[in-house]
């Protein structure tokens, strides 16, 4: 369907649409409230609030392609209002679980709030869901681990970053003294690997240089939002880092290093870094951004902005999916299955490559060191939906949601089925998709049955109510001679037989 042809039906015969009809469909999408605004922008830049078709076809012009799809209700996630109760209902859940403690070693760590909790998804058409504590700002710790390896490969490329670190799961604890059979860091998920793979971003910059280099990619990665840096933790790593120091004397006595280290005082240098990278700060809005960039093949789906190509994601997102949660790793890879990386800061990011981004924080961590309401949140995420890497969505076989599952458009009857559906259940998302496929809102069912008959029946009035401003027909019967208004009368359902009653009275005598 053409945006001429999609205007029409919008219009319904008239030649102006209302902001706030188009204001509405995109945020009933999902739409980022920064995405809805430009394109409000580009379709009323008069301000008159109404589109005119000309108007409306010029968001063809803008540099995404989303709005035009929300428009179509052609996102990822089609069922977003749907998608979105199922995110309140695990995250109701999962915020009942108190257990495990903050971060002890770090004092800065240590003193965080434990009911700090919030759920970010950002999927890879810029549908935006949040709630809880997206905003509070924390140190990003271990989950800078699989973007300072992706800076890395970019730099330099996999060739020379696999002179200095491994691909393998170690089987050890994250900062045990171990390395493998040719002397390097097993992967750059755990400890030693990370400070290997920091040793190589930009080590010819002075330091002040090398850490606005690192910043400019968080910023980047985060679709342009500030990101932050936490002095006093950064000093805590440092006076709680002998353990690091020692693996980075380990590994340099190994000859594991490129040639910048090859003093106490390179070796230094380059540790300050990984601390530095670790202290980064950001909120659990940015840590989704950085998600959905990972899921969306290294470019950030709001500003199209190409960070890291599609072959260093592929390797980053293998090495997350393989190592990414401490000691816990096989079995998070096992029962949940998607790549993700956490940090003891609290915050646990996982990626569902072409679909989504997700990042949950809250401090409690686990014994193995990962947050609990995260691994919570997941593991009741990928019970939900068929979100692990290998679970069947194409058989049926499978009891799981299918979060890709998008609108049938190759039955009529199906559309009218859902059309029908959909009024039954009050999904307002999507009659308005399917009415803007083409379905008539006073298509019948096998039973000459139109959606206002469910909906009235069910005591939908907001459904009903819009049913009736799309021209739903208030006295239509059903193979029995049963009216919408019969039915909610049948039903108790007071309020919408006298919206259907007030629709009756307005018709033409």
């Amino acid at each position: 369907m053409s945006l001429s042809e999609l205007f029409e039906k919008l219009a319904e015969g008239g030649d102006t649409i209302p902001v706030s009809k188009v204001r509405d469909l995109l945020e009933d999408a999902g739409l980022m409230e920064s995405i809805v605004k430009e394109a409000l922008k580009v379709m009323d830049p008069d301000r008159s609030k109404t589109v005119t078709a000309e108007e409306f076809v010029a968001v063809k012009e803008m540099d995404t392609s989303i709005v035009e799809n929300a428009l179509r209700g052609n996102l990822v996630i089609p069922k977003w209002d749907e998608f979105c109760k199922d995110m309140d209902e695990l995250f109701e859940e999962v915020e009942k679980n108190t257990g495990g403690l903050p971060a002890q070693y770090i004092p800065q760590l240590a003193r965080q709030d434990p009911n700090w909790f919030g759920v970010c998804v950002q999927t890879v058409d810029g549908q935006l869901y949040e709630r809880g504590d997206v905003d509070m700002r924390f140190t990003v710790q271990s989950c800078s681990k699989p973007i300072t390896y992706a800076v890395a490969e970019t730099l330099y490329g996999i060739d020379h970053v696999k002179k200095h670190v491994g691909h393998e799961p170690s089987g050890e604890a994250f900062n045990a003294f171990v390395l493998d059979k040719n002397n390097l860091p097993h992967n750059p998920m755990i400890n030693a690997g990370a400070m290997m793979a920091a040793s190589l971003v930009r080590p010819e910059l002075e330091p002040a240089d090398r850490f606005d280099y690192i910043i400019g990619i968080w910023k980047r990665l985060a679709g342009g939002c500030h990101i932050g840096f936490d002095n006093a933790t950064f000093l805590s790593e440092q006076r709680t880092a002998d353990r690091n120091f020692a693996l980075g004397y380990f590994m340099k006595n190994a000859g594991a290093f490129d040639t910048n280290v090859k003093t106490s005082a390179d070796l230094q240098l380059n540790l300050d870094y990984y601390f530095s990278c670790c202290s980064i700060l950001a909120t659990c809005r940015n840590m989704a951004s950085v998600a959905a960039t990972l899921a969306n093949g290294g470019v950030n789906p709001v500003t199209l902005d190409l960070i890291f190509s599609q072959e260093t994601v592929r390797n980053t997102l293998s090495l997350m999916f393989s190592c990414g949660m401490y000691d816990y790793s096989g079995e998070f890879m096992y029962s949940i299955g998607i790549p993700a990386k956490s940090g003891v800061a609290g915050c646990v990011i996982g990626v569902v490559p072409n679909v989504m981004g997700v990042s949950v924080w809250s401090p409690p961590l686990d014994a193995q060191g990962n947050s609990v309401r995260g691994v919570d949140f997941f593991t009741r995420l990928t019970q939900r939906y068929a979100l692990h890497v290998f679970d069947d969505t194409s058989s049926g076989a499978s009891r799981k949601r299918n979060v890709r599952a998008r609108l049938p458009a190759d039955s009529v009857m199906n559309s009218i089925s859902q059309m029908c559906y959909g009024a039954s259940q009050g999904d307002l998302t999507l009659l308005r998709q399917l009415r803007i496929a083409g379905v008539d809102v006073s298509s019948t069912d096998y039973d000459q049955r139109a959606p206002l008959h469910l909906a009235a029946a069910e005591g939908r009035l907001k459904t009903t109510m819009w049913l009736l401003s799309e021209g739903a027909n208030p006295v239509q019967k059903d193979r029995w001679g049963v009216t919408p208004l019969e039915e909610a009368k049948n039903n108790g359902q007071v309020k919408t037989a006298a919206a259907i009653q007030a629709a009756i009275d307005a018709l033409p005598q």
